[in-house]
């Protein structure tokens, strides 16, 4: 399973975390939002209720809101107050310890603390059933650091299991579609309006054979025919390989005209019944006489027989002979006109879409799909509308942090070096080309200070205090990293102890700095003058 990532308002515990790249006050955030420390900013009630504050969306607190900083998530420490009269947040007088995101059972947590123990959301530490004090829940039950996902047995409205939140969900596509959440099992191929997967469906009965070869629409169950392929009736015959409706309530084809009805004749080609004819106009509408005998015409999606190409492709005489939309596709010889062509009326289509705005089959980028084959791109967006992009620009600014996905063309997180968009909120593109990176605060120690500013650059590419003993930054002066070598080791002096870990002010972290600077110079010149 890979790394969860998550929307703006769900529990995280680094910037990694999240879509926007904003891991603040315990919660995906829509910008930096202060960087998280104790000041008149929150993204999340994480230190208390605030009127109007909206998970994951940065808001600036009132006169007696509660404001904090976050030391721990897991369960919770945080340093806090309340708004004064002046406007500030007060000094802290202790360290508080609670439940940042408090539960009565799994179904309460989510995010990075998808489980619950002793009443606070936290990190799993095992799969469903290994027995481990926090055990991933059975809806979730992969737990892979400290996240849980890998669904269960997904069913009912929620049948497919979609692979970027761990969760299960509505289907939006068919079994074997690239769908981006296909119904997953072929026997219950056919992805419902209601985001159910069900045996069949109106336009799929893929499941459905032997004695129940229709679709009953009215239960999406596999029923008997009561009508041939091309007929009115309600579970008439749906594959051309299969036309006739035989007595045990199967589909078949007829080998001799002995296996038809009346004075019909058995076309052996096709496996069909109808009237014997010497042309198209001796046979009713609908239907086109095929080798001497009057055949239905043939939706959009069929194929065409050989009878109906003769010795070339598919054109325009051969389709308006067989195809009941007159139009057919010269690269796979099927009736109706595929995605993206030009076309004049939604019945010349394949997907029964013919866009006004540029007169081509299929709906564009961002259009309103009820399933993946009525846009261009084949991939129809949980929230209905056609997923299809060309170029970044397609999805977004230039600093918006979206990219288009060239292979699936979908709008996905991501930036380029050049030749694309960017990164938003001055963040940092992981890529330096054309290529897909990630929007990062940081490549290297390098994006987070000086060689001397205690900040280094975590794995999550994210600020972080800490030192490298060598191959990044260190420590300021007089003060001592913990590292020897390149990983993150934290800073240490021997003079006053720092204010700076309280969470205060940028203002008194700027002073404890200066001190700490002056008792370095006021030692070294004693040391001189002895």
């Amino acid at each position: 399973m890979e790394h969860l990532v998550f929307d703006l308002g769900t529990p995280c515990s680094a910037e990694g975390d999240c879509v926007s790249g904003f891991c603040v006050d315990g919660v995906c955030c829509d910008s930096a939002c202060g960087g998280g420390v104790r000041d008149l900013l929150s993204c999340s009630s994480v230190y208390g209720a605030v009127n109007g504050l909206v998970d994951g969306s940065c808001t600036t607190l009132r006169r007696g809101d509660p404001c904090g900083v976050v030391i721990a998530a897991e369960p919770c420490l945080w340093l806090g107050s309340r708004v004064n009269g002046g406007g500030h947040c007060t000094p802290p007088s202790e360290t508080v310890g609670s439940a940042c995101f408090p539960c009565v059972n799994a179904a309460d947590c989510g995010g990075a603390f998808p489980v619950c123990v002793d009443g606070a959301c936290g990190g799993c530490d095992g799969n469903f059933g290994d027995g481990t004090s926090a055990a991933c829940p059975v809806a979730s039950p992969v737990c892979n650091n400290g996240q849980c996902g890998g669904c269960g047995d997904c069913a009912g409205l929620a049948p497919a299991c979609d692979g970027l939140t761990g969760m299960c969900s509505p289907c939006n596509g068919d079994y074997g579609s690239d769908a981006t959440l296909p119904c997953p099992r072929g026997e219950s191929p056919a992805c419902l309006g209601n985001g159910a997967c069900a045996s069949c469906s109106a336009t799929n009965t893929t499941a459905c054979e032997g004695a129940t070869p229709a679709c009953d629409t009215a239960t999406s169950s596999c029923a008997s025919c009561n009508g041939d392929y091309g007929s009115a009736a309600t579970r008439a015959c749906a594959d051309l390989d299969a036309p006739l409706c035989l007595a045990g309530g199967g589909c078949g084809r007829c080998n001799t005209s002995a296996d038809c009805n009346g004075g019909d004749v058995c076309l052996p080609a096709l496996g069909t019944c109808g009237p014997p004819c010497a042309s198209d106009a001796q046979c009713a509408t609908g239907a086109w006489c095929a080798v001497g005998v009057c055949t239905p015409k043939l939706p959009n999606g069929s194929a065409l027989p050989a009878a109906a190409l003769g010795a070339g492709t598919c054109v325009d005489k051969h389709a308006a002979r067989a195809c009941l939309s007159g139009t057919c596709s010269d690269t796979d010889q099927v009736c109706g006109l595929p995605n993206d062509t030009s076309c004049s009326a939604d019945s010349e289509c394949i997907s029964a879409k013919c866009f006004e705005a540029d007169l081509r089959c299929g709906m564009p980028f961002l259009e309103a799909c009820s399933t993946p084959a009525v846009c261009r791109s084949r991939n129809c967006s949980p929230l209905n509308t056609c997923g299809e992009c060309r170029t970044d620009a397609d999805c977004g600014d230039a600093d918006s942090g979206i990219i288009c996905d060239g292979v699936d063309r979908t709008c996905k997180p991501g930036c380029r070096g050049e030749e694309g968009n960017g990164c938003a909120g001055g963040r940092i593109c992981s890529s330096t080309d054309e290529r897909v990176g990630k929007c990062s605060q940081c490549i290297d120690d390098a994006g987070c200070g000086g060689a001397a500013s205690g900040r280094v650059c975590n794995e999550s590419r994210a600020c972080v205090n800490g030192c490298r003993g060598e191959g990044g930054n260190g420590c300021g002066p007089e003060s001592v990293c913990s590292s020897s070598d390149g990983t993150i080791g934290t800073c240490s002096s021997d003079g006053p102890a720092s204010c700076s870990s309280s969470g205060g002010s940028d203002l008194s972290l700027a002073v404890g700095g200066l001190a700490v600077f002056a008792i370095a110079v006021a030692r070294r010149l004693k040391r001189r003058s002895s």
